[in-house]
């Protein structure tokens, strides 16, 4: 059975419910963890979300993975599959476009248990990351080469991935990170 676990609820409250509302409206620092349900459909309307975990992203819906987008107070994310399933590429490209507008975005964890090396990744797409991005982490992507937009990360203090192959620019574009 699925399980879905919150230090405080996450539901979006009906109209009629104005103390919901005042509550969703106050700053409270929402806090959503999901386990073996994928995104909440209409997850775009939860904007007071600042940390958000979700395992067996698999199962989430395209709508909802663009969706995350959305979510412009997130401060946290992190992403798992399970059960060594990926993403579908059409599913990753959702998710690298949404990851590049979460412009407040601190902490970044992307974890697909299956990944392999992958020609067509789409994580060398993100063109523009967040600018505040302090701890990135993708465990098992095996990635071919480092990704150029790294080397953008001026505010990075934890960086966890797996390389391939470095070249000598690569070890560069990693050396030159803030420390």
């Amino acid at each position: 059975m699925s399980e879905c676990f919150s230090r405080i609820s996450s539901r979006t409250a009906p109209d009629r419910n104005s103390r919901a509302r005042k509550f969703v409206n106050s700053g409270v620092t929402l806090q959503v963890v999901l386990s073996g349900i994928g995104l909440p459909e209409g997850i775009k309307k939860m904007k007071s979300i600042r940390t958000l975990r979700c395992w067996d992203m698999q199962k989430s819906l395209l709508e909802d993975i663009k969706g995350l987008g959305e979510l412009t107070n997130l401060t946290e994310l992190d992403l798992s599959t399970y059960q060594d399933v990926c993403l579908t590429l059409e599913q990753e490209d959702a998710l690298v476009s949404s990851i590049g507008t979460l412009r407040d975005l601190k902490r970044l964890f992307l974890d697909w248990e299956c990944r392999c090396s992958d020609p067509d990744s789409q994580m060398d797409s993100l063109h523009d990351p967040p600018p505040r991005l302090e701890e990135l982490y993708l465990p098992n992507w095996q990635l071919i080469r480092v990704p150029k937009w790294i080397g953008e990360l001026c505010c990075l203090q934890m960086l966890g991935l797996q390389v391939l192959h470095l070249s000598s620019d690569e070890v560069r574009v990693l050396g030159e990170l803030p420390s």
